[in-house]
């Protein structure tokens, strides 16, 4: 799998991080592990920005490996957007997976009015700790590509 920023212009971020990972459940705590270990301790992100970045890391992967089916493996992309005009400056991940034919592109399922959903609140829980998300299709390959961003500094909860 060719890892290199999908959904941003390589010169306008910094690459903080590229991982590769295999298709498989194990590696979904294996790849919120390399976010924790590897990227976040040059980041020095606080509380809350710790936190959304793993969690919305785990859904994201979650989701490559239950729904991508061709290939083997699945990438984590981390970059960090310097600030402009129009946005302060953000992490910003991308999970690049192998894609699947048959589903069609990731989309949110509605709310569950019981909360109690073991399944299908991924992207949910995703758009509610990023300050934004998206997705498409892998320019690279046939597969996906899901980002999200987390301010660099998300004030800690009261």
């Amino acid at each position: 799998m060719n890892l290199k920023p999908r959904t941003i212009s390589p010169g306008t971020a910094n690459v903080l991080g590229v991982e590769t990972f295999q298709r498989d459940v194990s590696e979904v705590t294996r790849a919120r592990h390399w976010i924790a270990g590897e990227v976040l301790p040059g980041l020095d992100p606080k509380g809350q920005a710790r936190d959304a970045l793993q969690i919305c890391t785990s859904e994201c992967a979650t989701n490559a490996v239950r729904h991508g089916d061709a290939g083997s493996e699945f990438g984590v992309i981390v970059v960090r957007c310097p600030s402009s005009a129009a946005r302060p400056s953000a992490i910003r991940v991308e999970i690049i997976d192998g894609g699947n034919s048959q589903k069609g592109a990731p989309r949110m399922l509605p709310d569950n009015p019981n909360g109690f959903a073991q399944k299908g609140r991924g992207l949910r829980i995703v758009a509610e700790y990023a300050t934004a998300w998206g997705y498409g299709k892998d320019p690279d390959g046939s597969g996906h590509v899901v980002w999200f961003e987390i301010p660099d500094e998300q004030p800690d909860a009261p």
